[in-house]
């Protein structure tokens, strides 16, 4: 724990919100080039929301595909937290949510679900550096035009923010893209943005590499990468050159995590599409890096297709990446 004192302005040196990790260190050269030149350095004024960084607040009753899960109505807060030393962990029976006279606790029942937005706090061990985290309540509809404020208890000192949540839309929205193109993501997936350069499909690929014993002894080596055997069709491998912008926050870091999560193929042979929608592998090499590529197993027939097409369902929101 730590006690911040202020003086009698309710301020503290900036050298101190350094300290803290509240400001970026990278400012200080900044600031000290300013005042070597005489000039104006602005004085910026942080309020209890600024330090806990509730960076958004949602209101939704679907989870990532869009389907209903409750009746009631789900408040997500998304905030920030970091400890100062290891081994510490907040109770999610120190957080609620009060509207009126009433008060809502948070719930983590609902954390597979939502995975699109963040990962649900559960009283889980702190870093020291910041992590994003999810407090989820769920409330009656008739509390949802009412005021909120979120409350953390504080040994019996009660700090409180008010909410003004916004709901997340169900668009029932098709956004089609083609090689080359962009796709990006805002509340669901939040700054999570992809784009597809080239695709290839075969059923191996070669990946050139030097073996070195040491700094200035290599071999020159090769490595095949190829699918396993273990579904009941054959598999090739999509190869893909992706430009990829993950988020480690909701644990997709990778293409391919976000693709095995919320994706899949749709081809069409003879006039007549067809789905692969499970059964894909993550196929990499054990010997280098490579890079933008990412290689996926997939069925082999559709290597014979006319059209392919990557879809992302995103909260009603389908997206389709055409390759082919």
């Amino acid at each position: 724990e730590i006690v911040l004192v202020v003086n009698s302005k309710n301020t503290i040196p900036d050298s101190l919100l350094y300290t803290l990790g509240i400001k970026d260190r990278t400012e200080l050269k900044d600031i000290v080039e300013k005042a070597k030149n005489n000039n104006e350095i602005k004085e910026k004024v942080y309020s209890y929301d600024d330090i806990l960084k509730l960076s958004y607040k949602l209101i939704l009753n679907t989870d990532y595909n869009g389907n209903k899960i409750t009746d009631n109505y789900i408040i997500v807060v998304k905030s920030r937290f970091k400890s100062f030393i290891n081994g510490n962990f907040l109770y999610l029976k120190d957080f609620s949510l009060k509207i009126g006279e009433s008060i809502f606790r948070p719930t983590t029942k609902y954390s597979k679900l939502l995975v699109d937005l963040g990962s649900v706090y559960d009283e889980r061990i702190l870093s020291t550096e910041f992590d994003n985290y999810l407090f989820v309540f769920e409330i009656p509809e008739k509390f949802i035009t009412s005021d909120m404020l979120f409350r953390y208890n504080d040994k019996g000192s009660i700090d409180e923010i008010k909410l003004n949540p916004k709901h997340l839309t169900i668009n029932d929205a098709l956004i089609e893209k083609n090689i080359g193109d962009e796709i990006s993501f805002t509340d669901s997936l939040k700054d999570i943005s992809f784009k597809i350069n080239s695709y290839d499909i075969n059923d191996k690929y070669l990946i050139n590499y030097n073996y070195c014993v040491k700094d200035d002894d290599c071999l020159k080596s090769k490595e095949y990468l190829k699918a396993t055997l273990n579904t009941n069709f054959d598999k090739y491998i999509l190869k893909l050159d992706v430009e990829y912008n993950g988020n480690s926050d909701l644990k997709l870091d990778t293409f391919y995590k976000l693709f095995s999560k919320f994706g899949s193929i749709i081809y069409e042979i003879n006039g007549v599409w067809y789905a692969q929608i499970t059964n894909f592998e993550e196929i990499k090499s054990n010997k280098v890096s490579t890079g933008n590529d990412v290689y996926i197993g997939i069925n082999s027939e559709i290597s014979n297709s006319t059209s392919i097409k990557l879809v992302f369902n995103i909260r009603g929101s389908r997206y389709e990446y055409v390759l082919k």
